[in-house]
């Protein structure tokens, strides 16, 4: 089968013409077509030869080859698989659960209810601190100040052996000072500080802009030849900065811990351009990196991770409670067991499982739950329930894994 060679022939021409040679074999060759890109499957053992005269290519079409073509290039790829077959979505494991709902309350025993660490004594080095610069020195000791130094100056070394430069620990304090300064007074431009018109004389007298442009271009956490390729499903896309998490979350976990601990997401504001910015109309800044938090009932945070759409690793003796579920059991791991603590979350979050799971390790758990994550619940109709007096509440229990849970449905106005 030819094509007439033809000046103006068209792309579009051409894969209409193939439509009506394919179809007129459909009977004999039981042709499927693909549907979302152009390709074409015959699967009998007969080949077929098309020649496309204008572009001068070839295309044979077997059983065992699918051909991709977009912009005049075809490539060829193994096709083991039916095209047509839909991909199977890994379900919720709630939905995999059949409990069996009472309509009782919830007991709990004495010891239950009862927080078993007495006295929270906070440690005598973090208790002493008093003005903010010793509160920035706890957490940004000389252990994390002499890492950037290093790796700054590896990099710089790295960047331009015949121009290497040495970042000391107190060069370092004035540029983080002039980046904490920016980020309080307002400057169309970082360089508008060191204007004679209207710059800062705290931040002139402590560095030059040049040198603070210098130690900006070299500025680093990580050794950058540690870093895998981009094809390897192991890289850590977090790994410029990862030193720096870690380091501050064994600082902020340093802090003893209150009875009430909360998960949940805020959003670091930026305007940079980067593929990790998220988007959260919910939240005050609505463009920012977004945090997975671990916070207590004052606000203070002692874990947190920073989303990069990677799924982290789980350890061995962690159950895998969905993405939602082992982001609160990661950032669980270092709050103390069977000391009655409890973490509250909301509904994207909460689950039978991930509840269940944490009071096997003797934590508590509260949170507000989605419809679709209570398999055979018996509440009435939401349209039903509004009927009722505003106040109005029904209880429910059942067992999830020798776990006793409690569902609570507010009813009414």
């Amino acid at each position: 089968m030819r094509f007439i060679d033809e000046d103006n022939i068209t792309d579009d021409q051409i894969f209409a013409r193939l439509d009506e040679i394919l179809d007129d074999r459909n009977d004999e060759l039981q042709q499927q077509r693909s549907i979302g890109e152009t390709s074409v499957i015959l699967p009998q053992e007969e080949e077929a030869s098309i020649e496309i005269v204008q572009t001068g290519t070839t295309v044979d079409i077997s059983t065992s080859n699918k051909y991709k073509v977009r912009e005049k290039k075809i490539t060829k790829t193994n096709n083991k698989e039916n095209l047509l077959q839909k991909k199977t979505l890994k379900k919720p494991p709630e939905q995999k659960l059949k409990p069996v709902w009472k309509n009782e309350n919830l007991e709990l025993d004495s010891d239950e209810k009862v927080f078993k660490i007495e006295n929270l004594v906070m440690p005598e080095r973090v208790s002493d601190l008093e003005t903010p610069y010793q509160y920035f020195k706890y957490f940004f000791d000389d252990s994390i100040l002499d890492k950037i130094c290093f790796e700054s100056s590896l990099y710089s070394s790295q960047k331009d052996p015949q121009k290497t430069k040495s970042l000391t620990t107190t060069e370092l304090e004035r540029f983080l000072g002039i980046v904490i300064m920016s980020s309080v007074v307002n400057y169309t431009s970082v360089r508008d500080m060191w204007s004679s018109l209207i710059g800062n004389d705290v931040v002139k007298n402590s560095m030059s802009v040049n040198a603070f442009e210098s130690m900006r271009s070299i500025l680093h956490f990580n050794d950058n030849t540690n870093m895998k390729p981009l094809d390897d499903p192991d890289r850590d896309r977090l790994f410029k900065i990862r030193p720096i998490v870690e380091h501050l979350n064994e600082k902020f976990s340093s802090v003893p811990m209150r009875p009430s601990l909360s998960v949940d997401e805020q959003i670091c504001a930026t305007k940079t351009h980067h593929y990790m910015r998220q988007y959260n109309p919910r939240k005050p800044h609505k463009w920012g990196y977004k945090l997975y938090v671990l916070c207590d009932d004052k606000g203070f945070s002692h874990q947190f991770e920073i989303y990069s759409g990677q799924t982290q690793s789980r350890l061995a003796s962690e159950p895998d409670l969905g993405e939602t579920g082992n982001i609160v059991v990661r950032l669980c791991r270092k709050v103390p067991r069977n000391v009655n603590y409890t973490i509250y979350c909301d509904n994207f979050y909460s689950s039978l499982l991930l509840f269940s799971y944490l009071r096997t390790q003797g934590i508590f758990a509260l949170g507000t739950f989605r419809r679709d994550r209570i398999p055979n619940i018996p509440f009435t109709d939401k349209k039903e329930g509004r009927k009722e007096s505003r106040g109005t509440s029904v209880e429910f229990t059942t067992n999830v894994n020798d776990t006793k849970l409690s569902m609570v449905f507010m009813e009414g106005q």
